[in-house]
């Protein structure tokens, strides 16, 4: 009888694995034929290759240096992608030629003015784009580290002010996680407080509309709370 048992359990994993496979694609294929455009490239049941932000910021920059007709394309994934694309977009500008490397700068103005850095005469030209860039990243490289992202994000939740406010905004995107993570519970009055405080950030940086009114009931953060721990805003 032992003998038994411990030949059904031996069997269990893979009976389950049989049985629980074919029908996660099944939900899964139907659930997103309804929820996914048709032009979506996204796989519906595995993703082998996964692209993260450095895949996609590359290949948007391999597209912008190009010139070609999908330059445009390649502008608004890393205006999309923003201050998180920086760390791998930047790095790439001393291996593009002097033209690429002037469109590429240029592509990236969306970035610049949500940041706040910059002013007029520094986006107008290719030249001028490409000395405001280099000289961003060579006095705000470390800014973009995540400990000192996490450090950044911690002071402006704890105490937030118009400067703390100003010192996240120039991180753009890379401080989302961050941002999302600080939401915590909401439960009170405080909490909710917090969330707007961080909810006004977080539409600045995404162009989406999830924010918390002033003097809005803890439910009512809340519900911006469950809104914005859905899929990645970018």
């Amino acid at each position: 009888m032992l003998k038994e048992a411990v030949r059904r359990l031996l069997w269990l994993g893979p009976t389950l694995l049989v049985v629980t496979l074919p029908i996660f694609w099944a939900i899964a294929r139907a659930t997103d034929l309804t929820a996914r455009a048709p032009s979506s490239p996204l796989p519906l049941f595995f993703n082998p290759s996964p692209a993260g932000v450095r895949e996609r910021a590359l290949a948007a920059v391999s597209l912008v240096a190009s010139g070609g007709d999908a330059a445009s394309d390649g502008a608004e994934t890393l205006a999309r992608l923003g201050g998180a694309a920086l760390p791998f977009v930047l790095a790439e500008f001393d291996a593009l030629g002097p033209d690429a490397r002037g469109r590429v700068a240029l592509s990236l103005t969306p970035i610049a003015r949500r940041m706040g850095i910059g002013a007029a005469a520094d986006l107008d030209t290719p030249e001028a784009a490409v000395v405001l860039w280099n000289r961003f990243w060579e006095e705000h490289a470390i800014d973009f580290r995540p400990a000192v992202v996490r450090r950044a994000v911690r002071r402006f939740v704890e105490h937030p002010s118009a400067l703390r406010a100003s010192e996240v905004s120039e991180l753009d995107t890379v401080a989302l996680e961050d941002l999302i993570d600080a939401f915590g519970h909401v439960k009170t009055a405080d909490d909710a407080i917090r969330v707007r405080h961080v909810t006004d950030l977080v539409a600045h940086m995404t162009d989406r509309p999830w924010t918390v009114a002033l003097g809005a009931s803890p439910e009512a953060a809340a519900r911006i709370v469950r809104c914005l721990n859905g899929p990645a805003p970018i």
